[in-house]
C-alpha cells in the first residue's frame, strides 16, 4: 500500500473522453493533459477541504506520474488542487 506524507494528495486521474457526443473521434493531440482525478489517499495535512473519492480539478503541470502495482497515479500536493468538481 502506498500512503501519502504532509500534504500530498494521491489521485487517479480521469481519462479524456475519445469521442463527443455525436461521435466525432477526438485525436490524442488535441484531448486534455491531466487535468481531472479523483482522490485516493491523503496526506495528514492535506486540505481538510479534500476527502476521498472527491473529483478535483487539477494544475496541469503539477504532482509526479507513480506506478503502484502497475497503474499510473499521479501524487501531487494539496495546495496544487485548483477546485473540487461537485457531480450532482
Amino acid at each position: 500500500m502506498f500512503l501519502p506524507l504532509d500534504d500530498w494528495v494521491l489521485t487517479r486521474q480521469v481519462q479524456p473522453e475519445a469521442q463527443t457526443a455525436s461521435g466525432i473521434i477526438i485525436p490524442e493531440t488535441a484531448q486534455k493533459i491531466h487535468d481531472e482525478a479523483v482522490v485516493i489517499y491523503l496526506g495528514p495535512n492535506a486540505n481538510k477541504t479534500l476527502r476521498t473519492a472527491n473529483r478535483v480539478l487539477v494544475d496541469r503541470y503539477a504532482g509526479n506520474l507513480i506506478y503502484v502495482d502497475g497503474e499510473e497515479l499521479l501524487l501531487i500536493r494539496s495546495a496544487d488542487v485548483i477546485a473540487r468538481v461537485d457531480l450532482d
